[in-house]
């Protein structure tokens, strides 16, 4: 139960990130600050980060979490 809370809490912070960013992102284009261009590039690689720091992050976990346990032992 408690690891459903904590991916839960985690789950909604990214989801937070990614919609501030989102929110400065519209906030400079309809100011005229960035081109909708600009706009474009820096949001398809947003989430081009977000999904390479998963994958990179999700591993490493899983690899920690894996063998915590056998050390845990010694």
């Amino acid at each position: 139960m408690k690891y459903i809370r904590v991916d839960l809490i985690l789950r909604l912070l990214i989801i937070g990130g990614y919609i501030g960013i989102l929110a400065l992102l519209v906030r400079e284009l309809l100011n005229g600050q960035i081109s909708a261009g600009a706009f474009a590039a820096i949001f398809a690689n947003v989430g081009m980060m977000y999904s390479n720091a998963e994958v990179v992050f999700g591993s490493a976990l899983r690899y920690i979490s894996r063998y915590a346990a056998a050390y845990a032992r010694f």
